[in-house]
């Protein structure tokens, strides 16, 4: 089975309260503006270590929200490939045997999950690890064994 799927959308967040509102929840966490000279475009780097450039973003004034759209950055995609074999044998008239081997994730292909999000620590700094992917959203290759009889 082949699995080739564009990557998700995702929300940049300032990553403190930044209006005192003390509601920082996915839906309504405040988003950053994007500084001028900037383009969504330019701000994307896709790299593993560095999906976006935090740089191109800045904590907004109090009282004014982010000038930058919601779910407007695109995640790294999904490339993924199962494999199964499987061979029946009779072994008498009542008794079937299959055995099956099984491959997940054929070409051990990383699909990286969406980078941290969170652009400023308190205070308005860049966060260290805004734009930073640190995981995986599929195992490495695995591959199974099994003997199956049926009667």
């Amino acid at each position: 089975m082949l699995s080739a799927v564009s990557g998700i959308p995702f929300n940049l967040v300032i990553g403190f309260d930044n209006e005192g509102l003390q509601a920082q929840t996915t839906q309504n966490a405040e988003r950053p503006d994007i500084r001028p000279g900037c383009t969504y475009k330019t701000a994307v780097l896709r790299k593993p270590t560095q999906w976006f450039d935090p740089t191109c973003f800045s904590v907004p004034t109090v009282g004014t929200p982010g000038n930058i759209g919601r779910d407007s950055l695109i995640g790294p995609g999904l490339f993924n490939i199962d494999f199964a074999l499987f061979k029946n044998t009779k072994i008498t008239e009542r008794f079937n045997s299959q055995f099956r081997a099984e491959f997940f994730n054929v070409l051990n292909h990383p699909n990286f999950a969406v980078p941290t999000t969170a652009t400023f620590s308190q205070g308005g700094s860049i966060n260290t690890n805004a734009g930073r992917i640190t995981s995986t959203t599929t195992f490495q290759r695995q591959i199974q064994f099994g003997l199956k009889v049926m009667f």
